[in-house]
């Protein structure tokens, strides 16, 4: 097979020691390669470090960073990186055979060595590729309080790009890997970027990315299910989006409201989601105010009055209530028109430690009760650490779990004009699991995540869903509890609590 030219120095070397006719011979001259060294043959040829490398024993590291230097992005059609990485370092590779040589014959290792990959694949031979793994639960979120400037500077210079989330993480096999800046790109060309990154001394890898608030909207609606003027195409396509939309909890006829049921502006075709219900500390502790996301319930004075469910999720059962339920009708009709409190407070940016910000506060009037269930008071001091179970609880995906990422997520967003909002937030991650569910969707925002407390029988609030990205699957951003209750400090000038 003709190799690619960055890699014919390889193969050139490892083909040499194979000429070797001593099996030990050549098994240590492997390793003194798989270690940086300079490999000696029986006939006394020297083998020469493997080029770039050569002053470094971590052979993993430094062939994955002369790699993205010469290729510049994994995805450059280059599927040879990734499988010469594998073939030389994965579990079932050459230095893995080396470390456990009592589990493969010398032929099998020869047999390997002789074998080139196929052109595009996802195993080899069943050597599985490299790849970003999953969080441990070894040590605490690493912080990320970089400047990262390039990265603003990228938003900035790029008239396509929207987006770039930047955290830590570990690329590699669970017994091989190498510490690395996974930069998560929302754009149409990222080039500029994969330019910057080459130069540092730090390793980076750039993954292609969206980022998704979770709100959801129908927002250029103007009636109800049939808006005068529409055609018959448009209309049909309304309410086929209506049936697409999830919704967990149905219209109650009483006045109580919960965390995780949807809820938005009054007159708008969106929703977002309940997370919990707090009260401020000293003289108005009596009052209840329900906690969301600024985006999904974005006011723009004090005091616009807010509905539940959202009138998303009302347009949707009221669609099936014309259908097959005419007698829920009135009950969504009067959840449309009737308020269940107004907006008070709102921010989205960040905090002053930098931590990503987007709540409103929503006055319940006196005859809606919020409730927490079986939630207990925050305890600021609790941790959140790498592979943490966590509970999401959203107006559209209901109940879902994650588990918390192994980095601080540094996000920063296009603003207007050549402004760059930067926040940092912690993700969310699916659980590595077959068949795993997403953790969030649109109309999510705002939710409540919460860990459990089985000595409490209950569970403690751990933070606020505000934003979801794909990271090779959608991941949750979430604002840990103690910043959100530092932001609502910061913005109201009041401390908070847990309600009831």
């Amino acid at each position: 097979m003709d190799q690619p030219n960055v890699f014919r120095e390889f193969s050139k070397k490892v083909k040499t020691v194979l000429t070797s006719p001593d099996p030990q011979v050549i098994l240590d001259a492997l390793r003194a390669l798989a270690e940086g060294k300079e490999a000696n043959l029986q006939d006394g040829r020297v083998i020469e470090p493997l080029g770039p490398w050569e002053s470094s024993p971590e052979t993993f590291p430094n062939q994955l960073r002369w790699g993205r230097k010469r290729l510049r992005s994994e995805s450059a059609n280059e599927p040879n990186l990734w499988e010469t990485l594998a073939l030389f370092d994965g579990p079932e590779g050459y230095n893995q055979s080396l470390v456990d040589l009592p589990k493969i014959a010398y032929s099998d290792l020869v047999a390997r060595l002789d074998q080139p990959p196929p052109r595009v694949v996802t195993h080899i031979g069943g050597v599985s590729l490299p790849k970003v793994l999953g969080p441990s639960q070894s040590q605490p979120v690493q912080s990320l309080d970089e400047d990262l400037p390039y990265i603003s500077d990228f938003l900035r210079g790029n008239g396509t790009a929207r987006a770039v989330a930047a955290t830590r993480c570990k690329f590699g096999w669970e017994r091989l890997s190498v510490d690395c800046l996974c930069l998560y790109v929302d754009a149409d060309d990222t080039t500029s970027l994969e330019n910057s990154v080459t130069s540092l001394a730090d390793l980076a890898m750039i993954r292609e990315s969206k980022l998704c608030h979770t709100g959801d909207s129908l927002s250029e609606a103007q009636k109800l299910l049939a808006p005068t003027g529409i055609t018959e195409l448009a209309l049909k396509e309304r309410m086929y989006d209506l049936r697409q939309n999830r919704i967990r909890r149905v219209v109650r006829q009483d006045g109580n409201i919960y965390p995780g049921q949807s809820i938005s502006l009054m007159g708008e075709e969106s929703k977002g989601s309940v997370g919990v219900f707090l009260s401020p500390c000293g003289v108005d502790e009596h009052k209840v105010y329900a906690l969301t996301a600024h985006h999904a319930v974005p006011f723009k004075i004090a005091g616009q009055r807010v509905i539940t469910p959202g009138g998303l999720d009302i347009l949707t059962q009221l669609q099936r209530a014309v259908d097959s339920h005419p007698k829920d009708i009135e009950v969504l009709l009067k959840r449309r028109n009737e308020a269940c409190g107004y907006a008070e407070y709102g921010h989205i940016g960040s905090n002053q430690q930098g931590w990503g910000s987007d709540f409103t506060l929503i006055h319940l009037d006196d005859h809606w009760i919020g409730e927490n269930d079986e939630l207990y008071d925050v305890d600021l001091s609790v941790l959140h650490n790498p592979g943490d179970i966590v509970y999401q609880d959203g107006a559209t995906t209901g109940g879902t779990v994650g588990q918390i990422g192994s980095s601080e997520v540094l996000l920063f967003e296009r603003g207007t004009a050549s402004d760059v909002v930067r926040a940092k937030f912690l993700a969310i991650l699916p659980l590595d699991v077959p068949f795993r569910d997403d953790v969030c969707a649109k109309g999510d925002s705002g939710s409540g995540v919460f860990l459990p407390a089985p000595q409490e029988d209950g569970w403690k609030f751990a933070g606020q869903l505000v934003s979801m990205i794909d990271m090779d699957g959608w991941a949750g951003l979430m604002i840990p509890q103690s910043q959100v209750f530092q932001t609502l400090k910061e913005k109201t000038g009041k401390a908070w609590r847990l309600s009831g």
